[in-house]
């Protein structure tokens, strides 16, 4: 509800931008960085700091990801950094964590595709915040400790910028589909 409030305050509806460690001043404390504008750029690493909340250059708004402390209970529940594993280690490790450690979901499925991850996600503890939040002008990912904490993880293991590209709801069945995307180059990026 705080950040609905920040970014309709702001009038802040833009693509959320997970970025890697890297931006950060402090070890397992990413940022999400929300553009205001189309076309923005990534900020670089010494444009932010963890303490700055409003960004000039690129306009912007520089928030903890509302996922951040279930990406840091994933990690001491496997017992390893996700920056020192790789794309096949997640895939592996993840859906055990999801379902049978924490049980946050019946299961997790992840898929890596030409130019995405995609992670299907089904019966997880957080169905009625994604029906809530279903119409949202803004990027629902922000909304979600879910979709927000995956983009953490894999931020840490690409050690890149995470846009998600695509997010479907399928209430009845309890599903949630969410497909990730790596930012190539963190200082340019169009949408």
């Amino acid at each position: 509800m705080t950040v609905d409030q920040l970014i309709s305050a702001l009038n802040y509806c833009g693509t959320a931008i997970y970025l890697p460690s890297q931006f950060s001043t402090e070890p397992r404390n990413e940022k999400v960085f929300i553009n205001w504008g189309k076309g923005a750029r990534i900020p670089q690493p010494h444009e932010v700091t963890n303490n700055q909340i409003l960004v000039d250059n690129p306009l912007g708004l520089h928030l903890t990801p509302p996922g951040l402390g279930l990406t840091n209970l994933y990690e001491e529940e496997m017992g390893i950094s996700f920056s020192q594993i790789d794309l096949d280690d997640l895939t592996k490790t993840l859906p055990k964590v999801f379902a049978e450690d924490l049980e946050i979901a019946e299961s997790l499925e992840i898929e890596r595709k030409s130019d995405s991850v995609c992670f299907r996600i089904t019966k997880h503890i957080y169905t009625d915040l994604c029906q809530n939040n279903a119409s949202a002008d803004c990027d629902r990912s922000l909304y979600c400790p879910l979709c927000s904490s995956i983009a953490i993880a894999l931020s840490r293991v690409y050690k890149k910028p995470i846009v998600i590209n695509r997010l479907q709801i399928a209430p009845k069945e309890a599903v949630l589909e969410v497909s990730y995307r790596v930012c190539e180059d963190e200082h340019e990026f169009t949408y």
